[in-house]
């Protein structure tokens, strides 16, 4: 999906997860032989005690002896058949479902308020830009500690669409598990972040009990209404 354009403010919806997990999901490299992200389920949770912003955020663990794993049907001359291709996941990202309009050349950053569990986690910033034939995006990486740290990637704009996304790399990191909390997404206009806001005064979410709210008609559900008010209104 592609989200309205927006050029000023915080780009990103839901962004210090105060309606919830609404809209986010996981994101993963492939693998190294296409090195294009895919969407997942999100393999997260909401953490209603901890917070930068408000009072929620998102968190999870990767561990080494217990890493999920992407899976691939592919068809090569290898194979006379399709070949079902697994690879363990030692990064994880989260991110926004649907592309953010942006403007060819100009600056943005994507900032985000992290922390983990242990010293010597390692969080991820990445953009991606949608592109037809290869993959094309740019990232930073950033030492965590267990205080909150605020992550900041500066970009220029070389495509017209592109997605935020936030994640835990273990790769990149000195330790083989972690937990990482992410609070206060934003990405905007210009070459430093600037104060947290909401991309929204008033944001709103409905989520039902079912995995990507996926269900029969005739279902019987239950629905979770949950809204954040950021105005002077009441």
């Amino acid at each position: 999906p592609l989200w309205p354009d927006k050029q000023t403010g915080n780009l990103v919806p839901n962004a210090s997860f105060e309606t919830g997990a609404a809209g986010w999901g996981s994101w993963s490299i492939a693998h190294p032989g296409t090195g294009y992200t895919e969407p997942a389920s999100l393999l997260a949770e909401v953490d209603e005690g901890t917070a930068f912003d408000g009072k929620r955020s998102l968190t999870f663990e990767l561990d080494r002896s217990d890493l999920p794993t992407s899976m691939e049907d592919i068809s090569t001359f290898k194979c006379d058949h399709t070949c079902q291709m697994v690879w363990p996941l030692d990064h994880l990202f989260v991110g926004v479902h649907g592309w953010r309009p942006l403007r060819r050349g100009t600056p943005y950053v994507l900032s985000a308020w992290c922390k983990a569990d242990v010293e010597g986690a390692v969080a991820r910033l990445t953009i991606e830009y949608y592109c037809k034939w290869r993959p094309v995006r740019v990232e930073t990486t950033v030492p965590l500690s267990t205080e909150w740290t605020r992550c900041v990637l500066p970009f220029t704009a070389m495509g017209d669409y592109a997605i935020g996304l936030v994640g835990l790399d273990l790769a990149a990191g000195k330790v083989d598990r972690a937990r990482i909390w992410i609070d206060a997404v934003q990405l905007e206009p210009g070459t430093e972040p600037t104060p947290f806001v909401a991309r929204q005064p008033l944001e709103m979410a409905l989520s039902t009990d079912r995995q990507g709210n996926i269900f029969d008609k005739g279902d019987t559900l239950r629905v979770k209404a949950h809204a954040s008010n950021e105005s002077d209104a009441k």
